[in-house]
């Protein structure tokens, strides 16, 4: 399923890790990594400018260098065993980054956190976030700190945290987390997370709450039966309802106190000003989780996994 991985870098000593976490994943499935590095407007204007042979001179000076820096790192994955290129595109960030992944076929995005938020992200705009937003090809956001698939004595088998609703735009992910568990010899585990109704007390947050068991075993029964769709599949799986006030909260929450090496989950893809006024759990997750997050914003929700989950109701 993993063919090509396409790692976005500029030299930031940040996307380090995200480079680590790509090599290795290559190296366990085989695939090609791609290392992309955009060349601005600002640049390939200022290189084909007449009139300013130093600042042209400049410029093509400064593309050599970033080119022999991707060479070089594209040689480091080789000494691993991986195949890679570096390439130079030339155009906005963002949009370019998508262009390329759908054009060559890139069958997953590997890409560095820099944690940009609020008001922030809306008035500066960040390339993940961007990429997230504008791509059906599933991304890796690698934080600085996590160690999913980095170099680590004694790191533990790996471990996918799979956030669901019962919606079928939440189980989009699953056939991702189904590939990638495959390949990593990884256990996944599902989680439902309960919160108060929007019409009532924060108290009703308590279990001992009327609510509380009808939603729990609701809740308990959903994830059973996606359990038993992945254990089908020969997946090593648990599921838990846990409850919160607010859902990223307590997803982030229950992803550092089980120590997990990844959260995976499907976003619907909102932007803009309706993101900052509205939000989503996923959008939330990808900003403030320490763990790296798997986002993937399908092109359109199928329903064929959400009927196998969820039974048909007989008639009369």
């Amino acid at each position: 399923m993993y063919k090509v991985i396409m790692v976005p870098t500029n030299g930031d000593e940040l996307e380090r890790g995200a480079l680590s976490v790509a090599i290795r994943f290559a190296m366990q499935v085989g695939a090609e990594l791609r290392l992309i590095e955009v060349e601005t407007e600002a640049v390939i204007l200022a290189a084909g400018t007449t009139g300013f042979t130093e600042t042209a001179d400049f410029a093509e000076a400064e593309r050599a260098s970033k080119k022999a820096r991707l060479d070089a790192v594209a040689a480091e994955c080789r000494d691993w065993g991986v195949q890679a290129v570096g390439v130079i595109v030339e155009g906005p960030p963002g949009p370019t980054l998508v262009e390329y992944a759908g054009r060559e076929n890139v069958d997953m995005i590997v890409m560095a956190s820099h944690g940009r938020g609020g008001l922030k992200r809306v008035s500066l705009g960040s390339v993940t976030d961007f990429v997230i937003r504008s791509t059906h090809i599933p991304v890796l956001v690698v934080k600085p700190h996590a160690t999913f698939l980095r170099n680590v004595p004694g790191e533990k088998a790996p471990r996918i945290l799979v956030p669901l609703d019962g919606s079928a735009l939440s189980e989009e992910v699953l056939s991702h987390v189904e590939s990638l568990a495959r390949s990593l010899s990884a256990t996944v585990s599902l989680v439902q997370v309960m919160t108060p109704f929007a019409d009532v007390r924060r108290e009703s947050v308590d279990p001992a709450m009327p609510w509380w068991e009808t939603q729990v075993t609701s809740g308990e029964t959903y994830l059973s039966r996606v359990e038993r769709y992945l254990t089908e599949k020969g997946l090593t799986v648990s599921h838990e309802v846990i409850r919160g006030e607010k859902a990223s909260d307590a997803i982030i929450r229950y992803a550092v106190k089980e120590e997990v090496g990844l959260i995976a989950l499907s976003t619907s893809g909102v932007g803009g000003l309706r993101r900052l006024v509205l939000g989503t759990v996923a959008d939330e997750i990808s900003r403030k989780s320490p763990i790296s997050v798997l986002v993937f914003h399908p092109g359109f929700v199928a329903t064929e996994v959400h009927d196998r989950i969820t039974p048909r109701e007989t008639v009369g």
